[in-house]
């Protein structure tokens, strides 16, 4: 061993010896240890404000642009304002030649004093306030009269029309409680073989700290109550039909024939005003064909109640259906969704009918008002009003003073339109605002616009939205605008209002929009109409919730978690998410503020497999001491 180790060769090979024996369990131990654990990504949950907002990108524009023209025809005289100008409310801005209106004006003028003196003339003798008041009161009874007459008509018209519409609105409404029951059947008497689903092994999963009561799924049982309720809606129905069909129908078929007398006593009455007659047979013939119509009505009423009464059972049981699928065994199986979307239309219909049913009730007691009204006038009212003004004028005859009462009250119909059309050919300013374009110049005839106005007093951002936003959004909700060219510094930045937003989509590339517009509250001084700029609809803001980081939120299918950080481990707890933004998410219930969530640990960008210090030991899995083998 002495004559080994006085060479170089074994002292090297010596070294070997011992480096094996003293460094081999150090590196055994460090190549089979486990990894160190991967320090976790933590966040604290925390209490403060969560607010939701809709972007809407858009150009600002004047709430309304008007079209400016005359109301007559004449050439421009004068232009008062210029593209740009702002001018007020009522401010005159150009005029069109006025001499042939000037003269038509001072006819019609003459025209009237002449008629004022007839009439003057016709009445003589009298006291002109006295003849005044009589003719006032005579008036108010012919007003009076006209309008019970035009009331009568049209309740009636609008009536018979509703009626005759009912059976039709009956027929759809079964189509519709078919489709409902059709829906629902698929879910009470499913149908076919179900097909066989492959078996999944699921992946071990931490155990929950809690184990949540499951819900039992009663869609089956709850469809087949639902639709034994639909069941007993249809027979309903079809009660509601035959009523309509028969009780309904023959009453209507009496009013109609009771309406006619009552025209018939109207037609009379009128008929003897007009040519001066005797107004004593009309009133012989009035009376039993007023009595005739209000026990037409009567009935009538009394039919529409039965019809009334099988509506609203129809209601309650396609209520109870609707409520037997919104159970909390069957509210979330989507199976049920095609039929509660049916259940809804049907209530939909069914809200109509009893809409215009209880609209119908109306409209028989307003005509029978219009009726008695109408009675009074012809029983009485209206030659007791004039025998008044007969016994006022005295000598002169009613027909002469009529003709020149109506004469006189032509005349002044026919100043006023004259003077009318002279005031209108001056063209003032609707609004206040910004003159926008100016289309004629003096001495051309007046086109129909002549000019347009900008009402810039207040201001709109017009932008667009998709499908997906539009339903958050509504008429009134605040947000906060920013201008480009003004910039989004605290004091650029405004506040608005959504002032409309379009009912029907617009497409755009394929793509449906909505057309939105935000009214801003106090436009700084440097936006202008045609601007561009943003609007941030706030459509939810919750304070005082607890929040945490969007990163912490998991999904695992359809389901939505966090985990927490209990005794140092990362553990699943399910938690009621609220609203969310860029940024954070709220969390009705499950974590409490302070609480420590988990987040979703760095990708890995190298390995992780355990090295031995130093590169190696000589001589151990090709490592060679310096030297060894020159």
């Amino acid at each position: 061993m002495r004559r080994l180790l006085a060479t170089w060769p074994g002292r090297i090979f010596a070294l070997v010896v011992i480096g094996a024996v003293v460094g081999g369990p150090m590196y055994v131990s460090r190549a089979t240890a486990a990894p160190p654990p991967v320090p976790l990504r933590t966040a604290s949950a925390s209490r403060g404000t969560i607010t939701q907002t809709v972007a809407v990108s858009g150009t600002v524009n004047p709430i309304t642009v008007y079209k400016l023209g005359f109301k007559g025809t004449g050439k421009i005289t004068e232009l008062l304002v210029s593209v740009g100008d702002i001018v007020g409310k009522d401010q005159p801005l150009a005029r069109i030649d006025t001499s042939d209106l000037k003269t038509a004006l001072a006819t019609a003028q003459n025209n009237l004093d002449s008629a004022q003196a007839r009439y003057d003339a016709t009445v003589a003798g009298a006291d002109p306030r006295d003849v005044a008041d009589a003719q006032r009161a005579l008036d108010k009874v012919s007003v009076n009269y006209a309008t019970a007459k035009n009331a009568y008509q049209q309740s009636v018209f609008t009536l018979r029309q509703d009626l005759r519409s009912l059976a039709d609105k009956l027929v759809t409404l079964k189509i519709q409680m078919a489709r409902a029951q059709d829906k629902i059947s698929v879910v009470a008497q499913p149908v076919g073989t179900p097909q066989p689903t492959a078996t999944v092994t699921p992946t071990p999963e931490p155990e929950p700290t809690f184990t949540p009561e499951p819900t039992v799924n009663t869609a089956k049982a709850d469809a087949r109550s639902a639709l034994t309720s639909m069941n007993q809606a249809q027979a309903y129905r079809d009660a509601a039909a035959s009523a309509t069909d028969n009780t309904l129908a023959g009453a209507l078929g009496e009013l109609n024939a009771a309406y006619a007398n009552v025209q018939s006593g109207i037609s009379a009455f009128d008929a003897a005003i007009a040519t001066g007659g005797d107004t004593v047979q009309a009133v012989t013939f009035f009376q039993p064909a007023q009595a005739t119509y209000a026990a037409a009505a009567t009935k009538l009423s009394t039919a529409i109640d039965t019809v009334s009464a099988s509506i609203a059972s129809i209601a309650s049981n396609v209520g109870s259906a609707s409520t037997s699928l919104q159970s909390s065994g069957s509210r979330y199986d989507g199976n049920l969704d095609g039929a509660r979307f049916e259940l809804a239309q049907t209530q939909t219909r069914i809200i109509d009918l009893q809409q215009m049913l209880s609209g119908d009730k109306s409209k028989i007691t307003q005509a029978g008002t219009s009726v008695a009204t109408i009675s009074d006038t012809v029983g009485g009212s209206y030659q007791s009003g004039q025998s008044a003004f007969q016994k006022v004028i005295a000598t002169p005859k009613p027909t002469d003073v009529l003709s020149a009462l109506s004469s006189l009250r032509a005349a002044r119909t026919t100043l006023q339109s004259a003077q009318d059309n002279l005031d209108a050919a001056t063209l003032k300013a609707p609004s206040p605002g910004t003159i926008a374009t100016i289309v004629n110049q003096i001495g051309e005839n007046a086109a129909s616009t002549v000019m347009t106005l900008a009402n810039t007093t207040t201001l709109t951002l017009r932008g667009t939205i998709g499908e997906s936003d539009v339903a958050k959004l509504h008429v009134g909700q605040v947000a906060t605008i920013t201008v480009d060219a003004v910039g989004a510094t605290a004091t650029a930045r405004m506040t608005g209002k959504v002032s409309s937003i379009d009912p029907v989509a617009t497409i755009q590339s394929g793509v449906p929009v909505y057309g939105i517009d935000v009214q801003l509250d106090i436009p700084s001084p440097g936006v202008r109409a045609g601007m561009s700029g943003t609007a941030n609809v706030i459509v939810a803001s919750h304070q005082d919730v607890v929040t945490v980081p969007n990163l912490a939120v998991r999904s695992q299918g359809t389901r939505r978690f966090v985990q927490v950080l209990r005794d140092g481990q990362a553990v699943d707890a399910d938690v009621v998410f609220g609203i969310s933004n860029d940024t954070v998410t709220e969390v009705v219930s499950g974590i409490t503020d302070g609480q420590t969530v988990v987040l979703p640990a760095p990708r890995s960008t190298g390995s992780t497999q355990p090295r031995p210090a130093g590169g190696g030991i000589p001589g151990v899995g090709g490592g060679a001491p310096p030297g060894f083998g020159r």
